[in-house]
């Protein structure tokens, strides 16, 4: 470093509305910067590192710590363009991993990014470099435009029998909803697929549930980002129904129901880790082919324990 004093430090992050943020706002992601005007006190804190060479900040790293079970995630780190390959990107992941592990006691340090992003070949090497585990692709995001999405899979006829019922997930009695609370904390399904999930964003107008004989068995819930765009994130049907086709029947009605609403922008939520292999062969064979755009999700994650 041309014997130039590098110094890492924690550091407390100024406001986001600030003039003293300005500094720090080109070398921290995009994504980070909106997690920052998202993150609530009940959620967490940010936990942040600095990278000085001879007092000219060169690099920012940034992590959000989990108070509900004491783990962090790992949310930005860039270093200016002209300092980079010198080692700073390394010395930064570092004093921000120990900084967690010391001060923030975590048992956990994990990170999300999409797998051609251009920073990922850099971090992934650093992630290496730390001896931490191999990242694992375990997400796909396919984005559409609700109004043109019209795939002949959608139109076919509702044919549920008629000891079924199809119903909106805002009649969900109290008493189905215990017995599905019930059923998750059994293991019944895959956290992923819960349809309590991130509850306060569920979109009701489009999220819509299956019983039969009075028992509900599947759900297609939907959540809303922003005013434009609707996530498809938990599509279930129980197993005794798995090749019935009713999860296709659900999903088509959420989609149908999203199509007389003014918005704009579909993102349909897959996570690899957590889905039968048939519905992985329908995400590659029917959604990804038809996409405007996919979104590969990598997480790696160090335990410390």
């Amino acid at each position: 470093m041309n014997d130039k004093m590098l110094i890492l430090n924690r550091f407390s992050l100024p406001d986001y509305d600030t003039q003293e943020f300005k500094a720090y706002e080109r070398l921290i992601l995009p994504q980070a910067l909106e997690r920052l005007k998202e993150l609530t006190a009940e959620e967490g804190y940010w936990v942040a590192t600095e990278a000085r060479l001879d007092g000219e900040l060169v690099g920012c790293a940034m992590a959000q710590y989990f108070s509900i079970n004491q783990t962090a995630q790992l949310y930005s780190l860039v270093v200016k363009e002209n300092y980079r390959q010198r080692g700073i990107g390394q010395a930064l992941f570092q004093c921000l991993e120990t900084t967690l592990k010391e001060q923030d006691h975590i048992f956990a340090l994990g990170f999300e990014y999409e797998k051609n992003d251009a920073y990922a070949p850099a971090i992934e090497k650093i992630l290496a470099h730390r001896q931490w585990n191999p990242p694992k692709l375990y997400l796909v995001r396919c984005h559409f435009d609700a109004y043109a999405f019209n795939p002949r899979w959608i139109h076919l006829a509702n044919r549920f029998p008629p000891e079924m019922e199809l119903f909106k997930w805002k009649d969900l009695t109290a008493e189905e909803r215990k017995r599905i609370a019930f059923m998750r904390d059994q293991g019944m399904f895959l956290p992923y697929l819960s349809p309590f999930r991130e509850e306060k964003q569920i979109d009701l107008p489009t999220s819509v549930g299956l019983r039969y004989k009075n028992q509900v068995i599947g759900w297609s819930i939907t959540h809303r980002l922003d005013p434009d765009t609707l996530r498809y994130s938990a599509l279930y049907i129980d197993k005794d129904f798995q090749f019935s086709g009713y999860g296709i029947l659900l999903l088509s009605e959420s989609i149908r129901l999203h199509k007389q609403l003014p918005i704009p922008r579909a993102i349909f939520e897959i996570n690899l880790q957590e889905i039968d292999l048939s519905w992985r062969r329908f995400v590659k064979k029917r959604l990804i082919p038809i996409s405007d755009r996919v979104e590969r999700m990598k997480w790696a994650i160090q335990i410390y324990i």
